[in-house]
């Protein structure tokens, strides 16, 4: 049975795709598609939004395979770092529960946390931009988990 799709989602679908378009993708969602699209917002894509890349630059592949396209929910992370690295434990805890568990652990350098951080801030950004501020609420202390 086929899901059926909110027309928010499908704008934000297609509004990821453009910003992160495949070489087939992106002689179909250029910017007047988007500015069609998306009237409501008053965004304004231009050509110099999209990424410039090198004529002769390597593409990489990347390969995904089943068990990692589904994913791990987390709904805690516990950061550490020392001089070399940042390890980023994403946990699960589940409601009521009195134990939880480490879904994933990703270990980075500085460099690369601090990139992650830049490309994290300007998603939510464009999240927001979408479908509104996101509201925090009050911050989670794992000693209080029951």
């Amino acid at each position: 049975m086929r899901r059926r799709r909110s027309l928010e989602y499908l704008q934000y679908s297609a509004l990821r795709r453009s910003l992160h378009p495949s070489p087939r993708r992106s002689a179909q969602l250029g910017p007047d598609f988007l500015n069609t699209l998306f009237p409501e917002l008053g965004y304004n894509f231009h050509m110099s939004d999209q990424p410039k890349i090198p004529p002769n630059a390597p593409q990489l592949q990347i390969e995904l395979d089943e068990a990692t396209a589904q994913g791990a929910y987390s709904n805690l992370v516990f950061l550490n770092h020392n001089d070399a690295e940042f390890t980023f434990d994403f946990v699960y805890v589940q409601p009521g529960g009195p134990r939880a568990r480490v879904r994933s652990r990703i270990i980075v350098s500085p460099r690369h946390a601090k990139r992650f951080l830049r490309a994290l801030e300007t998603n939510i950004a464009r999240y927001e931009q979408i479908f509104g501020k996101i509201e925090e609420g009050p911050p989670t202390d794992p000693s209080t988990v029951s």
